[in-house]
């Protein structure tokens, strides 16, 4: 009798365990660019009217592109609240591959040796993190194709940050040079 009752509890916190934390992660888990961008913006942010409304790029967002950012930004400032400063990794990648001497696309610059260190192929693919990507990549194209209205957090000529512990430190030369004094307007916080 003590071995059912005991047994018929271990089935009642394990349904309750599995039932929470399935609570937890639907509560966490963003589904959609609209879910991402309500988190970003707040409550009053209407997907329907966008706050930024650029034209369609005329470029094609890959979404291998979209997946190597996401990973990039997760083994490079995945702790760092600020997803400005999350999408100035991103816009640094970026700046790079229109840079010489880096790489001929995004995934060449983001593996090339000594480069990005937290960058790895087996980095998880956070739903914050991808969607954010997917929004830089449009503005990136978007600027490419001529729109100067993008969300670009950082100047074209930063190709260089470092981590200091708490943040990353965005530069324009390798060594020495301006430190990024994030002047441009906040877009995502």
């Amino acid at each position: 009798m003590k071995v059912k009752r005991f047994l018929s509890l271990v089935a009642v916190v394990s349904f309750l365990v599995v039932a929470i934390d399935i609570s937890i992660q639907d509560s966490l888990a963003v589904t959609s660019e609209a879910a991402y961008l309500d988190g970003l913006m707040g409550a009053e942010y209407v997907v329907s009217e966008p706050l930024n409304p650029i034209p369609e790029p005329t470029y094609a967002i890959d979404e291998d592109d979209i997946i190597i950012l996401a990973k990039l930004m997760y083994g490079e400032c995945r702790g760092i609240p600020d997803s400005d400063r999350k999408a100035a990794v991103c816009w640094v990648a970026l700046n790079r591959v229109d840079a010489t001497g880096y790489g001929n696309n995004l995934y060449d610059v983001v593996v090339s040796s000594g480069h990005f260190t937290g960058y790895k192929d087996s980095n998880p693919v956070w739903d914050n993190l991808y969607w954010l990507a997917k929004d830089v990549l449009y503005h990136y194209y978007a600027e490419k194709d001529g729109y100067s209205g993008c969300r670009r957090v950082i100047p074209k000529d930063y190709l260089w940050f470092y981590g200091n512990g708490r943040e990353n430190v965005f530069r324009n030369s390798y060594k020495g040079g301006a430190v990024w004094d994030w002047s441009y307007e906040k877009f995502y916080d």
